[in-house]
């Protein structure tokens, strides 16, 4: 009789282990590469991350997607995405490697920061109808206008500036100084 309860009581307890296992959850063990990592698993916040630290999170068995993602100052953002399908009871380990993005806000930042008509451009070409495109056209404008005083930096506002407020004025004042070499017939060929 003793045999058959601790038969009874084994086969129990294999029926109950079986049954936990069955609805175990997945541990994500996620181990970060950037300091103050805000942690999504399939868009919900989980936590933050530090680098090297190892942090484990627990989710239902199937499929997920975890994503770490970091803001800087400068509107650009470190962000890590993967997609992963676990099984019950598993445990898996995630180094999170994350890039570094660089968004509108950053390119505009820094060309407000530098005042270089270089990232001026760089954001113009990123983002030709972005949102801070009219003030970058804007300060184009004005920058290559101001630097219209020769025959070549008023050329270089015709050629860079298709859309400048001053394009007649520069056109006029490019003529002028054409007018104001014509002291020879080849340098009065340029004029005409």
């Amino acid at each position: 009789m003793k045999k058959v309860k601790n038969l009874i009581l084994i086969a129990f307890t294999l029926l109950l282990l079986d049954f936990s296992l069955s609805h175990a959850k997945a541990v994500l063990k996620i181990i970060c590469d950037l300091d103050g990592g805000k942690i999504y698993i399939d868009g919900k916040p989980k936590g933050e991350c530090y680098e090297g630290e190892t942090i484990e999170i627990i989710v239902p068995a199937g499929k997920h997607t975890v994503v770490v993602k970091r803001f800087n100052r400068d509107g650009s953002y470190y962000y890590f995405k993967r997609k992963i399908n676990v099984g019950d009871g598993v445990r898996i380990t995630i180094t999170v490697d994350s890039e570094l993005v660089y968004t509108e806000d950053y390119y505009y930042n820094k060309a407000k920061k530098s005042q270089s008509s270089y990232d001026y451009w760089k954001y113009l070409k990123n983002y030709p109808n972005g949102k801070y495109a009219k003030q970058v056209k804007k300060w184009l404008d004005e920058y290559y206008w101001k630097k219209c005083t020769d025959i070549n930096s008023c050329k270089e506002y015709q050629d860079k500036i298709k859309w400048g407020k001053y394009r007649k004025l520069a056109k006029e004042k490019l003529e002028k100084f054409y007018y104001n070499q014509c002291n020879t017939i080849k340098n009065c060929q340029k004029y005409l």
